[in-house]
């Protein structure tokens, strides 16, 4: 494979980094987040050993101290155990949790309980409402009891029913920070629209649900997907197909970036997975309309990319890319792909710095790239840059993307 040899080398540079880092904290650990702590450099690590089968000492230490159930309550404290919950499940770390399976189905169930809690007071968010606390849960690939099937019914329900519907039929959820004065509904995968199809297919796709839950979910996510269309912006005005908000003032009208976090990429990607998995040929034929110009995009200040990073810079971009490639089998994403890894790889050979005060990829001042450094986590750093690399390597790490939605 082209350039396996570079991707090895800053794989291994960015291990290196996170194990130095978690040995001189691993009994003062402040954040234990998967998307900006400790857990995101677990899930690195873990997929690293995975793929190179070398067990790595740091990683076994951390992972018996922080999969310890003397060490449970640190979590709770900290507002960490569904990433906890979601880990644990994802690499079987029952055995050093000594949680066995009943314990973790009975943790599940008041997941979802936390969850619906959350849906019924309008709050969404991937990082810090309903939507989080859900996937975690759904990280327990087992048939769910009758009470839980009962919790996901009203998950959908209280989903569907704390929308409000636009006068073309669609569905919309205000953000969570948005106020009476300054109404806006965020469009984005992260935080907005997008994250509610996104969880609505995962639960789509459960096996042993039942029909009012599917036509929950479906009625969701085609109504929302009425309310994207008709945010659409002027083609020939904008360049981008969607913006990052809607404004209840229409005036307010902006192109978006093109990232995991917002815009046309994560928007158009989501899509497509609602189109082939409801068997929806408007919303496959929509998603794959806005992809397609999305390729095109290479504009660095246009696009708002800032840094190497997997939230809103350039590894987001590509692994995203490799997703749609293993979708549609269209040359033209797999040619995306390669592009923004070969970017990705330019700009950790030269440096952050470097890269983006070159002419044209300058998006903010230059006080700005002085000062940056990358960190070690999942949203901004090495974690997340690390697992996108080891995927270029890899087309079968363990399920991971759930965590930011892509599956």
């Amino acid at each position: 494979m082209k350039n396996k040899e570079l991707s090895i080398s800053l794989i291994n540079m960015m291990k290196l980094s996170i194990e130095e880092d978690l040995k001189n904290k691993i009994s003062s650990i402040k954040n234990f987040s998967i998307y900006s702590g400790v857990l995101g450099n677990i899930l690195f690590l873990n997929l690293y050993n995975e793929y190179f089968k070398i067990r790595s000492e740091v990683n076994e230490e951390v992972i018996n101290f922080l999969f310890n159930i003397q060490n449970l309550s640190i979590f709770q404290k900290k507002g960490a155990f569904p990433h906890w919950f979601w880990l644990a499940n994802k690499f079987s770390y029952s055995k050093v949790s000594q949680f066995g399976f009943n314990e973790r189905v009975i943790l599940r169930t008041r997941l979802l309980e936390a969850s619906l809690f959350y849906f019924k007071q309008k709050k969404f968010d991937l990082f810090k409402g309903g939507i989080g606390l859900l996937i975690s849960a759904l990280s327990l690939k087992n048939d769910f009891s009758k009470e839980e099937i009962e919790y996901l019914t009203l998950i959908t329900n209280a989903i569907k029913n704390t929308s409000e519907i636009d006068k073309f039929g669609g569905l919309k959820w205000k953000t969570q920070n948005a106020t009476e004065k300054n109404r806006f509904y965020n469009l984005g995968l992260a935080h907005g629209i997008t994250s509610i199809i996104a969880v609505c297919l995962k639960i789509f796709q459960i096996d042993n649900i039942n029909s009012q839950i599917k036509n929950n979910c479906s009625y969701i996510i085609q109504n929302a997907f009425k309310f994207l269309e008709a945010q659409k912006l002027d083609e020939e005005e904008y360049f981008s197909k969607y913006p990052d908000f809607a404004f209840v003032d229409k005036q307010k009208r902006y192109s978006s970036r093109l990232a995991w976090c917002y815009g046309d990429l994560s928007i158009g990607y989501t899509l497509l997975r609602a189109g082939k998995i409801l068997h929806n040929d408007k919303i496959t034929n929509s998603a794959l309309d806005t992809l397609r110009k999305t390729v095109l995009r290479r504009n660095y200040k246009q696009n708002n990319i800032l840094d190497p990073g997997f939230c809103h810079g350039i590894s987001g971009v590509a692994y995203i890319y490799k997703k749609i490639y293993m979708l549609t089998n269209e040359s033209i994403y797999e040619e995306a792909n390669s592009c923004w890894i070969n970017d990705l790889f330019e700009c950790l050979n030269i440096g952050v710095n470097s890269f983006f005060l070159d002419i044209k990829k300058i998006t903010k001042n230059r006080e700005f790239y002085n000062n940056y450094k990358l960190d070690n986590s999942f949203l901004m750093g090495y974690s997340g840059i690390g697992i996108v690399l080891l995927s270029h390597l890899t087309d079968i790490l363990s399920d991971w993307d759930d965590i930011v939605l892509l599956s």
